[in-house]
């Protein structure tokens, strides 16, 4: 805004420019501030998923200990007797995923339609227009559906490290 203002000023004939950069420098620093806690809650609720997914593992294997112990006896293999565990936790966080995709799609949808009641009002305020739908949801919808394999990947791969003793 600053660099803005005095390239406005160096042309001949402006006398004055009037910018509200202080104002602008507020709305830089808010929109960091909510970036970093938006990148913080992330964080915490992938932590939260990890665990959930984590302890979902462990009850299956403890209700499936005597199914385990035959497999063993009858000379299964570790990778064997443990996949059946890291496809659940995968399958789990791929049900997560999609369940997050519609919900951020609708969502984003939403946003989109009310945003456009407002005419004006929201791209003078934001600077933007908001992106059609149409151009968002398969980005919504690849990235939920890996983040929810990735976390249920992860949770189950930790879960069954720690608790099945093969």
């Amino acid at each position: 805004m600053q660099t803005m203002s005095q390239n406005f000023q160096s042309i001949p004939g402006v006398y004055s420019v009037t910018a509200p950069i202080e104002m602008t420098q507020t709305f830089v620093e808010v929109q960091r501030a909510v970036t970093k806690v938006g990148q913080i809650v992330i964080l915490v609720l992938m932590a939260v998923s990890i665990i959930t997914v984590g302890s979902t593992i462990r009850l299956s294997v403890f209700a499936r200990r005597r199914e385990i112990e035959i497999m063993k006896y009858v000379g299964a293999t570790n990778h064997l007797v443990t996949l059946p565990f890291f496809v659940e936790g995968l399958t789990m966080g791929l049900i997560s995923g999609a369940i997050t995709s519609v919900a951020g799609i609708f969502g984003y949808a939403y946003i989109v339609q009310a945003s456009s009641t407002l005419g004006g009002l929201w791209q003078l305020l934001m600077g933007t227009a908001m992106v059609p739908v149409d151009a968002v949801w398969p980005t919504i919808l690849t990235y939920s559906l890996a983040g929810g394999a990735l976390v249920g990947a992860l949770g189950s791969m930790f879960s069954i490290r720690k608790h099945l003793n093969v």
